[in-house]
């Protein structure tokens, strides 16, 4: 049964090749063993934009995490330049710059940001009016949307007057305490701190000259945002601010004329004769927007961090809507040692994953924002599993990113006892093993399922989420030595053993873990600017991220085929969605036009992921390149969520939803159907599905 179609349902494939960086592929050194088929792309590193090429040594040739920064980041934002080789990626997820764009854009100083990510760790505070009805903020409870948002509406001039416009009457803090807010946050070991100065409802949280809307204007009374950053200040704790340029109040925020343009839904085209999108009032918004922002950075003395919000969404916004060049010049000068996030539609200073881990990135700063519950304010709901938490921290410094951990304060002012205590205990586990997070970078080897890798110096760090079969195996660092190894936490050596082509440690009897075990192991010589390798052969990336994807809801799956061929093993499939499958096992089908395989989980889940590894990859290719995923509810009506770009060893890619303006991994469903559609009759051939959700 073909799918129906459904907006978001495109993704590219899990590996590419490179072929330009041929030159670079002869230049390494690759221990035995060790085949390099694919290359990473190069990176800015000072402010001209210049290009330093960073490689990657590959063990295996299914590239599933080093590529998870391209194909998986169905709710990210990442900037590339022209030579990026992102293939059929989707539009919102990277916005493209030419050579000329990237290099006469404005960055911070090569030292500024590594200051920044050395920190490594930071608490992102949700809080605003619309924090009152404890839905998501301004998303959860604005329902029109001025354009290009969608449901859509035009600012007309006139200033709006629904319910949620008045909640700021009851805004009184009467438990908020600066104070006690930035000691939550050391205790819990975050190194800076980001707070919502205007989220999209456009209600300022500080007392502005420029607007009405404001919190002094309520029974609160007081400036929070001075507050705060005064806070900080005194505790010496670095102070960012998150400014949402795109809003739903401001009389005059025109970024979008619906009279010049005709709307799908969040993408738009200019009708024949206009040339620029902006409504006649927007010019007065970018006014008061410069007024605003200039006088943020100036009233308040340092900031460290500016996060703006307006993810480009394949053109959907742009930076002529925001006078961003010039808006992030101005910001540069009155505060010379920010740093500056990617979303405002030029390259800025680091990309930013929302709502799942950053893959492995070493040739371009990221930091994933993620929350600490299911919303990124306060609803109620619970904090992730301590587990979850911690391996949101340790799996962005192993994928050499920072980590953005977002919660907001009750309407009184006050935290949730259970969250506060979920960051206390990650607090107290940093408090041993922090050497292993801050001031780290990601490497020598990259995340695997088992855990991951850090460096500092001469110092690696192993970080075991799970306990290995027997003995950890890993590549051995070409011109490097293990001069010792030992259990961070408390000393305890660890044995290991070393050839010129790998490294095996042996872990105490009795070893347990609870989140992360970590190892450090001390080299001979520094570490530092080695490429990273692959620890091993990888599976699954979705199994780093339990916080995002769940886990494994397929085990116990039926299966069922369109047809069935000689070579179908007897057990019908049911293989195919075993932890493990016989040497010889191939799921396969009769040749038809357009043979599949149905998924039933048994009940309906919140699927959040799919991998799949081929049965055939190299003699199938054509026919595997139409591989094409949908879901549903009642195995009749199906909606498609992927389709493959080419044939490929294996693949994985998140099933997703729209919430709060972005793709979030979680879509409820029951069955899963894999299909092919051939050119000529064929069968469907494949070696293992694994279904991730909550």
């Amino acid at each position: 049964m073909p799918f129906r179609h459904r907006q978001y349902q495109t993704q590219t494939s899990a590996c590419w090749e490179f072929a330009r960086l041929k030159a670079l592929r002869n230049s390494l050194a690759l221990p035995p063993g060790i085949r390099l088929n694919r290359l990473a792309m190069p990176y800015p590193n000072d402010q001209s934009g210049g290009m330093n090429p960073v490689t990657t040594r590959l063990r295996c040739w299914c590239l599933t995490t080093c590529i998870l920064a391209l194909s998986q980041s169905v709710h990210a934002q990442s900037a590339v330049r022209d030579e990026f080789p992102t293939g059929k990626l989707r539009g919102e997820l990277f916005e493209r710059f030419t050579k000329d764009q990237w290099e006469t854009s404005n960055y911070a100083k090569p030292e500024t940001m590594q200051r920044w990510q050395d920190l490594r760790y930071g608490m992102f505070i949700h809080f605003g009016i619309t924090s009152k009805a404890e839905r998501d903020l301004s998303w959860g409870s604005i329902a029109r949307r001025y354009a290009p948002d969608t449901p859509s509406i035009m600012a007309n001039g006139q200033p709006r007057t629904e319910e949620w416009t008045t909640w700021g009457n009851d805004l009184k803090l009467e438990k908020f305490n600066a104070k006690e807010w930035v000691e939550i946050a050391r205790r819990a070991g975050f190194k800076y701190i980001v707070v919502c100065t205007k989220h999209h409802e456009g209600f300022h949280m500080w007392d502005t000259a420029f607007s009405d809307f404001k919190i002094t204007n309520t029974p609160f009374g007081r400036d929070y945002i001075k507050e705060l950053v005064d806070a900080c200040h005194e505790a010496k704790m670095p102070i960012g601010f998150y400014f949402a340029q795109r809003e739903w109040f401001h009389p005059d925020y025109q970024p979008l004329d619906l009279t010049k343009v005709t709307q799908d839904g969040n993408n738009w085209t200019l009708k024949p004769g206009e040339t620029s999108p902006l409504g006649p009032r927007h010019a007065k918004y970018l006014e008061y927007m410069r007024n605003v922002i200039r006088e943020l950075c100036t009233k308040y003395g340092k900031i460290s961090i500016w996060w703006w919000d307006a993810v480009s969404w394949n053109g959907m916004f742009t930076k002529e809507m925001w006078d961003s060049e010039n808006v992030t010049r101005m910001i540069r000068e009155l505060q010379p040692d920010i740093v500056i996030n990617n979303r405002a539609s030029l390259p800025g200073d680091f990309d930013t994953p929302e709502g799942h881990l950053g893959a492995f990135q070493d040739w371009r700063p990221w930091e994933s924002c993620i929350p600490l519950s299911d919303a990124w304010c306060y609803t109620g709901a619970p904090a992730h599993s301590f587990d979850q938490v911690l391996h949101l921290v340790v799996g962005a410094a192993c994928g050499n990113g920072n980590l953005l951990l977002s919660w907001g304060p009750k309407w009184d002012g006050s935290f949730d006892a259970g969250q506060t205590q979920r960051l206390h205990e990650i607090g107290d586990w940093l408090k041993l093993n922090g050497d292993s997070i801050y001031g780290t970078r990601g490497g020598p080897w990259k995340p695997a399922p088992w855990g991951g890798s850090t460096r500092k110096d001469r110092t690696a760090y192993i970080h075991l989420f799970q306990l290995p079969g027997g003995a950890l195996v890993v590549p051995a660092i070409p011109d490097r030595q293990v001069v010792s190894a030992k259990m961070l936490e408390n000393g305890a050596p660890v044995a290991f053993k070393q050839t010129a082509q790998q490294l095996v440690l042996a872990l105490p009897p009795q070893t347990t873990i609870k989140g992360d075990l970590v190892i450090a192991l001390t080299m001979n010589q520094s570490l530092d600017g080695l490429p990273s390798m692959n620890a091993d052969e990888i599976g699954c990336s979705f199994a780093i991220d339990s916080a995002t994807y769940g886990s494994v809801v397929s085990r116990q799956a039926k299966v069922k085929a369109s047809s069935t061929s000689q070579w179908m093993p007897a057990d019908g499939g049911a293989s195919l969605v075993a932890e493990r499958q016989p040497a010889s096992f191939a799921f396969h089908t009769d040749n038809e036009a357009a043979p599949f395989v149905d998924i039933d989980l048994g009940k309906s889940v919140k699927v959040t992921g799919v991998f799949i590894r081929n049965a055939n990859p190299e003699n199938a290719g054509n026919r595997m390149a139409t591989l094409r995923a949908g879901v549903s509810l009642d195995g009749r009506e199906w909606t498609e969520v992927w389709r493959a770009a080419k044939s490929e060893a294996c693949w994985e890619f998140p099933v997703t939803s729209f919430v709060s303006g972005t793709q979030i991994p979680g879509r409820q469903a029951r069955f899963l159907r894999l299909q092919v559609h051939p050119t000529t009759p064929g069968p469907l051939l494949l070696k293992q599905v694994e279904v991730y959700g909550k």
